[in-house]
């Protein structure tokens, strides 16, 4: 019994199964779903390119404060190097042994050395802004190419409905000139033709059998006519085979007997 039930929810499960997947090609096969389909993917691209629009805005604003920071730069290498112009101009006019050059020279290590690491810095920058430019041109040259590829697959969205829907009707087209229409007009066409024959049958028939009665009555009739008539043309012929016995018999008496041989 516990295998009776399992093997009937086994082929339950077969045909929920069947009819599920057959569902999902009409389903897939639809032309309106298609396009519905083809808006989804539009749609998801399009959350992907703005968020890449996003990424690639942060890109650019990093790549606008480095281009900031490195024109400070230089304006501040401009000045120590305008400094270090001027310490070496006093250092001319100082004595070599006085304290006052020895704070020159302290002062110009000092400028020299802050000068040097905004040098470097300014070195560093000016790459990074190099290397943000061109990543900004690659991500901007990518993203033409997602929005070249979200505009073709709007037109691929137009051509494949239409295509579908071409398909659909090219195939029932096929269906009815092979004889495989889905609809039933040719069936009912049928059972009318059927019923009509039918019909026509029944009728004749009654015909036949209201026909075959008045022929039957008419036969008894005629048969009895016929056998009156039978009967009475026997009793006339044997009343005159009578009379003719009769006249006969006399005559044959009255003649002599011939003679024997």
């Amino acid at each position: 019994m516990l295998q009776a039930i399992t093997r009937f929810f086994k082929a339950l499960g077969y045909l929920i199964t069947l009819q599920f997947d057959k569902f999902a090609d009409q389903y897939a096969n639809n032309p309106g779903v298609i396009g519905v389909r083809y808006d989804e993917i539009i749609r998801r691209k399009r959350a992907s390119i703005d968020e890449y629009v996003s990424a690639v805005a942060q890109i650019e604003v990093l790549k606008e404060k480095n281009v900031a920071l490195a024109s400070e730069l230089k304006k501040s290498i401009s000045e120590y190097r305008d400094e270090l112009e001027a310490i070496i101009e006093e250092g001319k006019k100082t004595d070599t042994e006085s304290a006052q050059y020895t704070a020159l020279m302290d002062e110009y290590n000092n400028i020299k050395s802050l000068l040097e690491t905004q040098e470097t810095r300014q070195q560093e920058i000016d790459k990074a802004v190099e290397t943000y430019k061109d990543d900004l041109t690659n991500h901007k040259l990518s993203l033409q190419g997602l929005l070249d590829e979200v505009a073709n697959l709007k037109k691929e969205k137009v051509s494949a409905v239409a295509d579908m829907m071409s398909a659909r009707e090219e195939e029932k087209i096929a269906r009815v000139v092979a004889g495989l229409s889905t609809d039933t007009v040719d069936k009912e066409l049928e059972e009318v033709r059927n019923a009509r024959a039918e019909s026509n049958a029944r009728a004749k028939t009654a015909q036949d059998i209201s026909g075959m009665d008045v022929k039957l009555k008419k036969q008894k009739r005629l048969g009895a006519i016929r056998s009156k008539k039978h009967t009475d043309e026997f009793s006339q012929l044997v009343e005159a085979a009578k009379k003719i016995d009769s006249v006969e018999q006399p005559a044959m008496e009255g003649k002599p007997a011939l003679a024997e041989a």
